[in-house]
């Protein structure tokens, strides 16, 4: 059975990490239609419309149903600009979307077409309506909720991809499913926009950097694209092209720029002020595909979170990822265990620059660390750097699809 009756629940918690992933997914999911999925096929089981909720209940049918239930509509507008910010209900790429505060208009959807599977995206929880619904005696339909952590390389990772969870109610089955960097994981999302992106053309020449970040100091950072920048433009290897993404690192970047009326750069080291050696653009808010082009079609990255990670490792290109911060410094340890996942495929002397450079990236405590001079030596390390990047892409992407994964363990769930 292909299962099509399906609910995504996402709670928007801090920009638009959340549903974008959640959206990427949905898609993705749609993808396998068209390349005639079949999880059941995979799984050797019969093509059965029916499931019954407990051995002493009649068979009940589930209808075909691919749900979005979001909190936010206006961080999904802004990644899907159809999305119609006043309706409660609308269809959206194959999939109705409901606004989760829509209580009567999601109760009627979920009593008409009763949920066969939910996932619940990154432990968001359930909306009242639905948690009475679901935990009322008088519902009589067993469902499967899947919790889709989010993603991360620390090893429990592995060791809880697929593992049970208790719910107060036997026809309420949950199941936790694991995003990551190993086979023991689901992987990454593989949907079919970005794969077609992958090794899109340049309109030019230029070296191009994406800088996407949280707030920071990118004084160092400038200051190595700077000195980057004249060496290529003095070698006639082509300018270097910045461009600053929307969101909270853009105003921190241009700062540290000095971008002024004057486009003048005061480095750290030289107090008189020099021309702005790489030209700077300062990027509207996108669309996700055409974000996803932009990222496949660049140089170097400095991406942040966990949608433009994944889309960052299975690029193939160098980047240097800022993870969100926490409280004791605990980005660190998941910096360092993604770090540990792509050591196999540096040189020792590449994987201690990245290693180190991302620490200190991240607020590692580093007294006397050259931070300019180590992304300047990276970047001047490009052309090996990326093919060790690029080989860790090529891992990744053989991991497979999450998507087709996770349709596949339905249906050996369901």
């Amino acid at each position: 059975m292909k299962t099509d009756n399906i609910t995504l629940l996402c709670k928007v918690v801090d920009n638009f990490g959340d549903i974008g992933v959640v959206w990427r997914l949905a898609r993705a999911i749609s993808d396998l239609d068209a390349a005639d999925f079949s999880g059941a096929e995979s799984a050797g089981k019969t093509d059965d419309a029916f499931k019954a909720c407990d051995a002493d209940k009649a068979f009940v049918p589930f209808k075909a149903c691919r749900r979005l239930v979001v909190d936010d509509l206006t961080a999904f507008k802004n990644l899907v600009p159809s999305i119609d910010l006043a309706a409660p209900v609308q269809q959206i790429g194959g999939w109705t979307v409901l606004r989760s505060d829509a209580a009567d208009e999601c109760r009627a959807s979920f009593l008409e077409t009763p949920p066969l599977v939910i996932l619940e995206c990154f432990a968001c929880g359930r909306p009242d309506w639905l948690e009475h619904l679901l935990f009322d005696e008088g519902f009589p339909h067993t469902v499967q909720i899947i919790n889709l952590e989010y993603l991360t390389a620390e090893p429990y990772a592995d060791e809880f991809h697929k593992l049970l969870s208790l719910t107060r109610k036997k026809s309420v089955q949950k199941v936790n499913f694991m995003p990551g960097f190993t086979p023991q994981t689901g992987g990454l999302i593989l949907d079919d926009a970005f794969m077609r992106s992958l090794g899109g053309t340049k309109a030019n020449d230029a070296f191009t950097t994406v800088v996407f970040a949280y707030e920071r100091d990118f004084s160092t950072v400038a200051g190595a694209l700077d000195r980057f920048a004249r060496e290529r433009d003095a070698a006639g290897k082509g300018r270097v092209l910045v461009r600053s993404a929307a969101g909270k690192s853009a105003r921190p970047f241009a700062d540290a720029a000095a971008v002024k009326a004057d486009t003048s750069f005061v480095s750290p080291s030289n107090s008189e002020k020099a021309p702005l050696s790489f030209g700077l653009e300062q990027l509207p808010f996108m669309t996700q595909l055409a974000w996803d082009e932009m990222l496949c079609s660049s140089d170097f990255l400095f991406i942040r979170g966990e949608d433009s990670l994944s889309r960052a490792c299975l690029s193939g290109h160098p980047f240097v990822w800022h993870a969100y911060p926490q409280s004791e410094n605990y980005q660190l340890v998941k910096v360092q265990a993604l770090l540990d996942r792509m050591e196999p495929f540096f040189s020792p002397e590449d994987y201690q620059l990245i290693r180190d450079y991302w620490r200190w990236y991240n607020n590692a405590d580093m007294p006397g660390y050259d931070s300019e001079e180590a992304l300047y030596q990276i970047l001047v390390r490009y052309e090996e750097m990326a093919v060790s990047f690029g080989n860790f892409s090529k891992m990744l992407i053989k991991n497979g699809n999450l998507a087709a994964h996770l349709m596949t363990f339905i249906n050996e769930i369901v």
